[in-house]
This record gives structure tokens, sequence and C-alpha cells, in this order.
């Protein structure tokens, strides 16, 4: 008896999770724990497909409705496969065991195998042919499969591969739990916005005049409210700048009413070349602050202007020019080794 509760006491210390209910609630719980586990059904395989869906369906949430196809137990004996008031019997070509052995000959060798059992279907049980369900002639399952409607929540603040699970409404199976139909959310590209966790991002294009003088437009959210989004008087907007607006982000997932930040990263949209007439040149030299110092120059002095240039095109032209530089290298050593090589 000592010896068998030490071992017991050793196998409880050894896995953490029997270690975990011992803790809380002692041997019956660990026993409890165990029965449970023994009690617990098979499951049938979880179906998962994906569910694409737009940004504004994330941000305002929505319920959207599938109709499913999936196998079920026959209605008219619920799964069981016998007329009313019959039931299984062991099944004597396998003795209960759902499978059979079966041996094979192979020249000088014996192969033994296991094979399912064709008369229970490997369930180690049968039902006799008087017996039968009408409906599915003990099969156990509908004939047809089940046209389903089911209803998917897509909750404001859900993010990209998040998981809808809805629990059971995956194929049935005699003796064994329906598993689950898994929606992942796969989202879409957005024409405006970008998201970033909680917050959320977009491109605004404007004119060097806006810069200088002030950025004030109407933006539509994906909810249909119109919101008039302007820069504080006096502020100048730099290149590549990025100002925020608070609480026009994505909703939290659990906290609908708390919101990420929207955050515009501002383009300057400079006038072409040649676009502006020697007079506004002139206005916009006497307006705008000009350099603080003026450089000196000379007679002596090269003058060059700067040009625009296709950078891919003159990288490809640089390693090109490296390499024919490279090769010629290459042969006036040749050529230099021989000369040698005759003195010698």
């Amino acid at each position: 008896e000592k010896f068998k509760k030490a071992q017991q006491a050793y196998e409880i210390l050894g896995k953490p999770e029997k270690r975990k209910l011992y803790d809380q609630g002692g041997l019956e719980a660990v026993e409890r724990g165990e029965s449970r586990k023994n009690t617990r059904r098979d499951r049938t395989r979880d179906v998962v497909r994906p569910l694409p869906c737009t940004l504004e369906e994330v941000y305002n949430g929505k319920t959207r409705r599938f109709a499913i196809h999936r196998t079920v137990l026959c209605g008219t004996c619920t799964g069981s496969g016998c007329k009313s008031g019959k039931s299984e019997i062991h099944c004597d070509t396998c003795n209960g065991r759902g499978v059979r052995v079966v041996i094979r000959r192979m020249g000088p060798m014996i192969q033994q195998m296991q094979m399912a059992c064709d008369d229970c279907r490997g369930e180690g049980t049968s039902i006799a042919a008087e017996d039968r369900c009408p409906s599915c002639n003990g099969n156990k399952l509908s004939s047809a499969r089940q046209r389903k409607v089911v209803e998917v929540a897509i909750e404001k603040g859900m993010k990209d591969n998040e998981k809808i699970t809805l629990r059971g409404m995956a194929d049935e199976a005699p003796g064994k739990e329906a598993g689950d139909l898994v929606f992942v959310l796969q989202m879409q590209k957005h024409a405006v916005f970008k998201r970033r966790g909680a917050d959320l991002y977009m491109d605004k294009d404007i004119t060097l005049l806006e810069a200088l003088t002030g950025v004030k437009f109407v933006l539509e959210h994906m909810d249909g409210h119109k919101y008039l989004i302007s820069t504080e008087p006096g502020e100048v907007i730099g290149v590549d700048a990025v100002k925020a607006v608070r609480d026009l982000g994505m909703p939290l997932k659990d906290e609908h009413f708390t919101k990420g930040n929207l955050f515009i990263n501002f383009n300057i949209v400079f006038p072409a070349d040649g676009s502006l007439t020697p007079e506004q040149l002139a206005v916009l030299k006497a307006t705008l602050p000009g350099p603080t110092t003026e450089p000196v120059v000379d007679d002596e002095m090269e003058r060059v202007t700067v040009a625009t240039l296709n950078l891919e095109a003159e990288a490809k032209r640089s390693r090109e020019r490296e390499r024919e530089a490279y090769d010629e290298s290459d042969d006036e050593d040749e050529r230099g080794h021989g000369v040698q090589c005759a003195q010698q």
C-alpha cells in the first residue's frame, strides 16, 4: 500500500498538469480530471474557410450570412442506425475490436496485417439487416447533405487573420462531437486608409500654396461621417510632414468607443518646370525669405547647372564603366607579365 501511494505521488509530481490539479484540489481534483479526460468524446475535423472582408466592415462591424452544406446524422434514427427499440450487436467477425488480422504469405515470409473490419466498418458492433433504420440503412448518416444558413458576426476592430468560430457546425459523425466551422478574416486593401494596429494612415496631396498658407479639406470617414480637417493658423507643412488627428483611427475590439489615431502624410506637389511666369517668380522672391548669404562669384569659376537624371540608368552606366575599366586593367597586367617572362 505504501509503495502504491509513493508511486502515485511520483506520477503526480512528475506531470505538470496533474501537479497543477493537485495544488488546486488535492487527489480528488486529479481523479476528477482523469475521469473527465477519459470521457471526452472524439471530434470531427474542423472546417476552416477564408473570409475576405473590407476595412469598412471591420470599422463599422457587420453580420454576414453564408449557406453551408455539411454531413449530418440521420434524422430518423438520430445516428443510431437502428429501428426504434433496436440496438447494435457485438460484431462476431472481429470480436468487437473493429479490426481483423490478415495473414499474407510472400514466398518463405509471412506478413501479418491489421485491417478495419468490413462487417462493422471498424466500429466493433454491427446491426442486423432486419433492425436497420429504413432511412439510412444502418449507415447512421443522412443521405443528403444539410444546407444551413449561418450568421458570421464581424466585430468592430477585428484584425487580419483573426478567427471567428462557430461551435459544432462542422460535419457530424456517429459517436463523435461535431467539430467547429472556423472563418479566418482576410483584410482587403483600402483605397484611402492603411491600418497599423488601432491607427489609420492616409496620404494627402497638397499644393505648395497650401503648405505655406494652411491646409483645409473635408474627409468622409468609413462610417459616413464627414470631418473638416485643417492645420493651425500660420503652420507651415514641411516635405513629407506627418500630422495626426486623435480618435479618428480604428475602434478597439473590446472597447468600441475607444479609437486609435489618424495619421496624415502630406505630399507637397510643387509647380511643374516652366509653369511660373517671370512676374510670378518676382512676386515670390519679394514675398518669401531669401538665402541668408549670397555666394561670392569670380571669373575663374566654372559654371555648371544641375539636371534631372534617371537614377537607375545612371547606376547601370556606372557599373558598365567600372567593368570596362577592370577588364582593361587585367589586359595590361597580362601584357606586362608576358614581357617580363621574355626578358628572363
